[in-house]
C-alpha cells in the first residue's frame, strides 16, 4: 500500500552532505585507474569523467566449452572460477574451473545447463569482435572492412 505524504504547510527540504569526496577508481585486480576528489553539488550529486587507459584490464573474458560461454565470477590463488553467461538471465548454475597458469579446464560442470547452447551468438559476437580489431588496426573504410568479413 503506498502512502502519500500531505503537506499541510510549507514543505522544507532536507540538508544534504556537503563537500568534497575522496575517490579512487580500481581495476578487477585491484590496480589504481585514478584517484582524486570531486565536489557535491547543491543536491549531494556529482560527477566523475575519466578515460580509461588503452590497455586497461576490464577482465571480460569469455570461454567457450561445449557450444556455452562462461564468464569469470572470481579467481582465488591459482584457479579462476567462470559461471555460465546465461546465469543472470536464465539462472543457469552451472560452473567451471579452471588453473590461471594455462587456463586448463580442472573442474567441468556437473550437471547439464538447463537451456540450448547458442552457437549463432556465439559467431556474431566472434565477427563484431573481428570487426572492431580490425576497424581499430586499419586505415581502412567501413565499406572495405564490411566487405572484408561479408564474402
Amino acid at each position: 500500500m503506498d502512502k502519500l505524504l500531505k503537506v499541510e504547510s510549507e514543505a522544507k527540504l532536507p540538508s544534504y552532505a556537503q563537500g568534497t569526496i575522496d575517490y579512487t577508481i580500481n581495476d578487477p585486480r585491484g590496480q589504481k585507474l585514478e584517484e582524486s576528489k570531486v565536489r557535491l553539488n547543491d543536491n549531494s550529486a556529482f560527477d566523475i569523467k575519466f578515460k580509461l587507459p588503452d590497455n586497461v584490464n576490464l577482465d571480460k573474458r569469455l570461454l567457450r566449452f561445449n557450444g556455452y560461454e562462461y564468464v569469470t565470477e572470481k579467481k582465488s590463488g591459482e584457479k579462476t572460477y567462470w559461471k555460465c553467461k546465461d546465469y543472470w538471465s536464465k539462472k543457469c548454475n552451472v560452473r567451471i574451473h579452471t588453473l590461471n597458469i594455462d587456463d586448463s579446464i580442472v573442474h567441468q560442470p556437473k550437471f547439464d545447463h538447463d537451456h540450448p547452447a547458442d552457437a549463432a551468438k556465439s559467431e556474431v559476437r566472434d565477427l563484431m569482435n573481428n570487426l572492431t580489431d580490425r576497424a581499430k588496426t586499419t586505415n581502412e573504410t567501413t565499406n572495405d572492412i564490411l566487405s572484408t568479413f561479408m564474402t
